[in-house]
């Protein structure tokens, strides 16, 4: 177990020495929506923070985890198989599998969550991208055709199968009396921005439909713990057709035997973009139908003659407003050189370089604050 040796927020306070409105703040973030039911989480991957500092900023302003690219597809599924294994599948039919995935960015992520006392949320599981091309084809050769939904739907299986076996071994060897998974984000981005399938997908060439992801809700719903969350998430879902496809979706599931507590709203936004109009009616809309929300990698990027804290101080302040209907805000990026695949004005970090707390920090905590008032 790690054992942390600090003061109470010394890295708020000496970053905010020379401004004497900050340096009245004496609280993170987390705690200061915890009494509004609002918990507070990062994205992160485990190789960016290695100190014991890291992980106590951590630790002390989130609850929960989500990885941004180290459980991809992409990453678990590295190398196109040169060995199979049988796998008998639910249909009762044997198929050939890669020998295994490789568990390492799975329990990299575990082994961080654990040792900075969060939760950590699996995303993602299915995909629409960063799946391997060759994931898709007859004997996992690019020269032969698409496998056919059969052959697929042993994959599904056997993908989201392996993962969860992984977290449960490494829980069972590590994790005995303590909850770290907190949520499995099943499926990811399946609809485009006018609620349809997107076309560009293999997924899509292949089934024509969103078979395959009741298939691997179904999987991770007869495994999943009563206390971890089951989730769906997508982009731009202030958008009413492609919300109201989410819906059906989730209904879908419902139907065939299993649970979403969760839409996961991706959300970089700007600071007039989207319409908080438009947003917020989506978050209304997936509460009254019986979801809460995660609000899930938030940037606000600044409009001119706007700063970007208060960009932030308004948006939580509308995050409060409609705290009802949400469980989380998780912010996109704890500093700018922790990005490693997007660096443009739209990711708009909370801390500076050194882990200090810039003025978007700051605003943050002050818009609960006052909101408490």
């Amino acid at each position: 177990m790690v054992v942390f040796f600090f003061a109470a927020m010394p890295f708020a306070l000496s970053a905010a020495k020379n401004n004497k409105e900050n340096s009245a703040v004496k609280t993170s973030i987390n705690e200061s929506y915890k009494d509004f039911g609002v918990a507070i989480g990062i994205g992160l991957d485990s190789a960016e923070f290695k100190q014991t500092e890291d992980a106590y900023v951590v630790q002390t302003n989130f609850a929960c985890v989500t990885p941004k690219t180290e459980m991809r597809p992409d990453k678990i599924l590295n190398v196109r198989p040169s060995r199979t294994a049988p796998f008998t599948a639910s249909d009762g039919n044997t198929y050939n599998m890669p020998f295994k995935i490789d568990e390492t960015p799975i329990v990299n992520a575990l082994g961080k969550a654990k040792d900075m006392h969060v939760l950590l949320r699996i995303h993602p599981l299915i995909w629409y991208e960063h799946f391997p091309s060759w994931f898709f084809y007859e004997d996992f050769d690019l020269a032969k055709e698409h496998a056919d939904k059969a052959t697929m739907n042993a994959r599904v299986e056997w993908y989201v199968t392996s993962i969860i076996d992984t977290v449960r071994k490494w829980e069972k060897g590590n994790a005995r009396a303590i909850q770290v998974v907190g949520a499995w984000h099943v499926a990811s981005e399946v609809y485009g921005d006018g609620g349809k399938l997107r076309e560009t997908s293999p997924w899509s060439e292949i089934y024509k439909d969103e078979s395959y992801v009741l298939i691997a809700y179904k999987i991770v719903c007869e495994r999943a713990r009563p206390e971890e969350k089951i989730v769906y998430s997508d982009s731009n879902l202030h958008l009413a057709k492609k919300r109201d496809a989410v819906i059906k979706l989730a209904e879908q599931v419902k139907k065939n035997g299993g649970r979403i507590d969760e839409i996961s709203m991706i959300s970089h936004l700007t600071a007039d973009w989207p319409s908080r109009k438009d947003y917020f009616a989506a978050v209304k809309a997936f509460g009254k139908a019986g979801y809460k929300v995660q609000i899930a990698q938030l940037d606000i990027a600044p409009v001119a003659g706007k700063k970007i804290a208060d960009c932030y101080s308004d948006f939580m302040t509308q995050v409060l407003d409609n705290r009802s209907n949400i469980s989380e805000v998780s912010f996109r990026n704890i500093v700018q050189s922790s990005e490693k695949i997007y660096i443009d004005s739209m990711r708009s970090p909370i801390f500076d370089a050194g882990l200090a707390p810039n003025d978007s920090y700051f605003s943050i905590i002050k818009a609960a604050e006052k909101y408490k008032k």
